[in-house]
């Protein structure tokens, strides 16, 4: 993974964590998300699946969370 660079809106050091939720049926939902503890900055990724989330679109989820993150223009 990328390494994850600091808020841009307080210079505090971001955390990664993910969720899972059964939206119905076999569909699954994986929401990666990167978070600033100090002030609430978020970057988030969803993917949404059949059966299961495969490693690879775990992996890819949090990598587009983290490039989004790494992204934001400063304030």
């Amino acid at each position: 993974m990328t390494k994850l660079k600091p808020c841009p809106f307080c210079g505090w050091e971001p955390e990664t964590n993910v969720h899972y939720w059964k939206c119905g049926g076999d569909e699954l939902g994986l929401v990666a998300e990167v978070k600033c503890e100090n002030c609430g900055g978020v970057s988030q990724s969803v993917v949404f699946d059949g059966e299961y989330t495969s490693f690879d679109k775990y992996i890819n989820s949090f990598n587009t969370a983290i490039e989004r993150w790494n992204t934001r223009i400063d304030e």
